[in-house]
This record gives structure tokens, C-alpha cells and sequence, in this order.
């Protein structure tokens, strides 16, 4: 009698991977996301829109960010890197939520020390705002009292956008990137069958 049941159990098992050994299909979140334009580090205005057809990788930060966002950039350059030639059909964005600091060269310097490839985008404050509460991100502007003057508080989630613009789930990278790399992998593979 036992038998049987572990033999469904892993036939269950089996098929619960997916159509053996294919993973199930990422989400959609139907909370968040959405279209935006800001200015870029490509030294004009960039959509989201102009990126249908990428896996978008988004993120938000700040160029003076003293550790989470150059870690978090960092993990990003060793995913994108590992993609191989599939890279190309992905495009990493950085918001930055201190405009007033981080101009598009300024921008363009620091994702440069990251990937080459890698855009960062600002604009004015209500502009950023409203992209940030579009993917429910939140940051609050800290006074320090020191020649930096101020730093932000901020969650360091990523977000995985997939080639039609659609939010499709974000990741804590703190847990490692091994989910984000999955999720590329899982939207590069959805695109290259269409």
C-alpha cells in the first residue's frame, strides 16, 4: 500500500516542476508597474514603452548611496554578465530618487562603473515620485548633519518586467540572485519561443 502513494507522490512532485522539468510561468502583479518616462543618462528622455521586446530588469537608488545600491548594482552586473549573449535581450534601469544630485552625466559615470549598458534615469522630484509609488517603493529623504548632508532610507527591491512592459514579481537580492537570474531566464525563454 505504500508503494502507490509514494509513487504519486512523486509523480506529483515530477509533474509539479511544470511540464517536466520546465518552471512555472513567473506571475503577473497586478498591483504595481506601469509605463513611465524620465530623463536618462543617455542624455534624453527614455520611456519604458521604447523597451517592448526587453526583459526589463528596474531599480532605485541614489549615485551617493553608501552601501545597498552598489551592492545591489554590483549582484545586477554579475547576473547581467553571466546572461552570456542573451544580455542583449535584457536592459537594466536605475531610478534615482536625488535629482538634484544625480544629473544624467552623473548618472551615466556610475552606471559606466557598473555595465556600460546599464541606463539610469531622474527627473524632477514629482516625477520620480510618481514612478515610485507606481512600483511601491519607498524612500524618505534623511538629513545627517555632515559634509554628505543627507542620505535616504529606501527599499532595495528589484523588479523583473518583462518584454510586453507587464510587472512581473520583484526580488530582494539580500536573499541572493539566484530567483532573479531564474526569472530572466524563465521571461528570455517565454520571448525566444513567441
Amino acid at each position: 500500500m505504500l508503494w502507490p502513494i509514494l509513487g504519486l507522490l512523486y509523480c506529483y512532485l515530477l509533474v509539479g516542476q511544470s511540464a517536466w522539468g520546465q518552471q512555472e510561468p513567473l506571475p503577473y502583479d497586478q498591483t504595481f508597474g506601469g509605463d513611465f518616462a524620465l530623463q536618462s543618462s543617455l542624455g534624453r528622455t527614455l520611456s519604458l514603452q521604447e523597451l517592448r521586446g526587453k526583459v526589463v530588469v528596474l531599480t532605485f537608488g541614489y549615485t551617493s548611496c553608501p552601501d545597498i545600491c552598489p551592492i545591489t548594482l554590483g549582484q545586477l552586473g554579475s547576473v547581467y554578465k553571466g546572461l552570456g549573449d542573451s544580455a542583449s535581450e535584457v536592459q537594466v534601469l536605475f531610478v534615482s530618487f536625488d535629482p538634484s544630485r544625480d544629473s544624467s552625466e552623473q548618472l551615466k559615470h556610475y552606471m559606466d562603473f557598473f555595465d556600460s549598458s546599464f541606463i539610469g534615469l531622474t527627473g524632477t522630484d514629482e516625477q520620480v515620485e510618481k514612478v515610485a509609488d507606481q512600483y511601491g517603493v519607498f524612500y524618505l529623504r534623511r538629513d545627517i548633519g555632515s559634509a554628505a548632508g543627507y542620505t535616504f532610507n529606501h527599499t532595495s527591491y528589484v523588479y523583473l518586467i518583462d518584454q510586453a512592459g507587464k510587472l512581473r514579481t520583484f526580488y530582494d537580492l539580500n536573499e541572493g540572485s539566484q530567483g532573479l537570474i531564474t526569472g530572466v531566464k524563465s521571461l528570455l525563454q517565454v520571448g525566444a519561443a513567441q
